[in-house]
């Protein structure tokens, strides 16, 4: 025997649903009634019946029953949790902060790793910086220099066209002064206007300096820090492959030229 349709009312909206024989047990006419009703008729939400009152703040908070006696139910949040552990935890060896010199908290084995400790962000930001500001020779503009160049050199440039500049000017102080002629004039006449290596008299000469002339300033001018070469041997001098030194030959004297009056 075939079942006939009945017909129902909603229990959420109050409409009346057509219901199909073997759907006997459906009573709401949609998902959204059917979810609106669990919500209003759910079961009640279980909170915790019993209370502590928190180690650290003194406030009292909710807890199951069978957390009333617990060890490890002390505090009420974390941010109880972890004041306490700052206050109370041993603190183990301490360090001077790399920067500032204030006593920070540090283990053995991340002294071994680290020696420079730091006691705040700000301070080891500063800390770990690889460089340092200075001002351009060029132009005054501040640059940031890496501390192994900064030591190593002594001008600074922001780009290429102060850097033309600043060596412009600074070849044409030392190179074109007088002091610097006259210590040209005086080791070329010491080594009697020829090559200490080859022997050279026609070719051009060029007095090259046997201590490095950026880095000792004060044998810049110095007559036995000089030595006479031709442009090869200058060239191979400075490609790291010198030439033997010559048996040096006594100056030539130097021809008086007559008066034109």
């Amino acid at each position: 025997m075939q079942e006939q349709d009945t017909t129902r009312v909603c229990p959420t909206c109050q409409r009346t649903v057509t219901v199909r024989a073997p759907s006997k047990a459906t009573r709401f006419c949609s998902r959204p009634c059917f979810a609106q009703s669990r919500k209003r008729d759910g079961p009640p939400v279980r909170r915790p019946t019993a209370s502590k009152v928190c180690d650290q703040c003194g406030q009292p908070f909710a807890v199951w029953p069978h957390q009333v006696n617990d060890p490890r139910k002390r505090f009420c949040s974390q941010t109880c949790t972890y004041q306490h552990r700052r206050e109370h935890t041993p603190r183990g060896p301490t360090a001077p902060c790399g920067i500032c010199g204030k006593a920070t908290p540090s283990p053995n084995w991340r002294l071994r790793i680290k020696p420079v400790v730091y006691c705040s962000p700000a301070c080891g930001a500063i800390g770990r910086t690889t460089g340092q500001w200075l001002p351009c020779d060029g132009c005054g503009d501040m640059i940031y220099v890496h501390k192994k160049r900064a030591i190593l050199h002594r001008q600074f440039y922001c780009s290429m066209a102060c850097r033309n500049v600043g060596f412009r000017a600074r070849w044409t102080r030392t190179r074109r002064s007088a002091a610097y002629q006259d210590w040209r004039h005086n080791v070329m006449l010491r080594d009697g206007f020829a090559c200490a290596r080859c022997g050279d008299v026609n070719g051009p000469l060029h007095a090259h300096h046997i201590k490095h002339w950026a880095r000792y300033v004060d044998l810049r001018f110095e007559v036995s820090n000089g030595l006479t070469l031709c442009r090869d041997c200058h060239a191979r001098e400075h490609d790291g492959e010198p030439t033997p030194l010559r048996t040096p030959r006594p100056p030539r004297p130097q021809r008086q030229l007559p008066l034109p009056f």
